[in-house]
């Protein structure tokens, strides 16, 4: 899976791909135990935030790519209507919006990242 990240400010574009390993489904200390793993001290606020759930969701980064910005006002040539995106939303194969993932990642990123998750309990970055 796939996020595609757009930023309201400063620049009101398409910025970067974030690609996202399955969700992992656990007990509140679970998740914040792995939050704990990715950064220490954010188990703490994971653990405040999740505390009255029966379980919480994890979606684990794997790999980040950052490519040319894409204006607001250049999506809007290919989807007239687009309003600025907030939240989320599944993107369709074959709908507009998968054409615009189609051409915002066929360059190459100007920087990448890949995020490997041990199950020792510990992140590394390449």
């Amino acid at each position: 899976m796939s996020w595609l990240v757009y930023l309201n400010a400063p620049t009101s574009a398409l910025a970067a791909v974030i690609d996202l390993a399955s969700a992992i489904v656990d007990p509140p200390d679970r998740i914040a135990g792995l939050a704990e793993q990715a950064e220490s001290g954010n188990g703490a606020s994971v653990r405040a935030y999740l505390h009255d759930l029966p379980h919480g969701y994890a979606m684990p980064i794997t790999r980040v790519r950052e490519y040319p910005v894409m204006p607001l006002h250049v999506l809007r040539q290919q989807i007239p209507n687009l309003s600025q995106p907030r939240g989320y939303t599944v993107i369709d194969a074959g709908s507009p919006l998968a054409a615009i993932y189609d051409g915002f990642t066929a360059g190459s990123p100007q920087r990448e990242m890949t995020i490997v998750h041990s199950g020792a309990g510990g992140v590394t970055y390449d």
